[in-house]
Formats: structure tokens, sequence, C-alpha cells
């Protein structure tokens, strides 16, 4: 997602649109459910819940978004001090782990950020050619899927096929990257 799309983004949430949201959870819901199993050493109860949390606080915090920063990175702060909450109000942690956790400066979260992103980078390589390009323009580049059609000539729904498809490969290996413990 390009840094213009994302500004687009929050302030349509800002604006309360709904649609915006949906859009801003399909494209880092899975960041930040990784992350938050990252910090929870693979609690998926506890970080489905953090999610959740994590997309109710921007619906209602939007307007705190700096725009001079990267929304992975303000994403994954907010994940964090969610979880760090979480595990206070929780009798499962101890203060060490919870102490652990605030510690985490936001220099490690955007290093958490560059691994997930290079992973992710090296995944969207390993998919088939038609696949790949469409991902790329539209989550790297920024462009519409009518864009892509336009830019490809090919049909619309051709483009749809091909990112579902590829959106599909790219989950499907994070869930791998969980399960093998890369994503902790």
């Amino acid at each position: 997602m390009s840094y213009r799309d994302e500004n687009r983004l929050i302030k349509e949430i800002q604006e309360k649109n709904l649609n915006a949201l949906d859009e801003l959870y399909r494209v880092f819901g899975r960041l930040v459910f990784s992350y938050a199993l990252k910090l929870l050493n693979g609690d998926r109860y506890s970080a489905e819940e953090i999610t959740q949390d994590v997309f109710m606080k921007i619906w209602k915090k939007a307007h705190l978004f700096d725009q001079s920063k990267k929304l992975s990175t303000w994403l994954l702060t907010i994940t964090k001090n969610t979880t760090i909450d979480y595990m206070r109000k929780s009798s499962k942690f101890t203060k060490v782990d919870i102490d652990k956790l605030a510690e985490i400066r936001e220099s490690e979260v955007d290093l958490d950020v560059a691994v997930m992103t290079n992973q992710l980078k090296e995944e969207i390589k390993k998919l088939p050619p038609d696949q790949r390009k469409v991902i790329e323009l539209m989550y790297i580049q920024g462009h519409t899927q009518k864009e892509i059609a336009e830019l490809l000539n090919i049909p619309l729904g051709t483009v749809k096929s091909r990112v579902k498809l590829g959106i599909n490969r790219l989950r499907r290996q994070m869930q791998k990257w969980e399960v093998q413990g890369h994503a902790k």
C-alpha cells in the first residue's frame, strides 16, 4: 500500500467510513495478528482478541495518527500497547513478562515490521508471475484493480482472480510461518 493510500485510508476512517476500516483490516489484519502472536509467545486466542481491540482503537482514535509516520509502525505500536494492557488484566502473565514487553522500543517495533516485510517480499517473489505482478501493482505501487486491468490490458475479472489467488497463497504461507515459529 502506498503512502498516499495509507493517508487516504486513515482520513476515511476519521470520517467514520466503515469500508475504509474493512480495507485497513484486510491489508494489515494479518500483520497485527502475527505481531500480537509473537509478543504473546504463540497464544492464538489472546492474539485474536488483541487484533480486534487494535482495530476498535483505530476506529475510535484515528484522529491521533501522525501522518509523518508509517502506518504499519503506528499499528504495531498500538498492538504492543494493547498487548501490555491485555497482559496486565490477565492472570496468565507475570509482571516479568509485562515488564519485558514494555521495554521494547519503537526501533525494535520498526525492526519487526522490517523482518515481516522482508519475509512477505520473499514470498511475493515465489508467486507465479501473473499473480506476483498484480499483487505488486496493487499493494506495493497502490493501483486499483481497474487501473491494473487497464495497465496489463486484461479483464477486470482476471485481475480480481489473480489477486485473490495470490493473497490466498500468501496467507497460507504466513500461517506456515506462525506454525514454524518464524513470526515469533
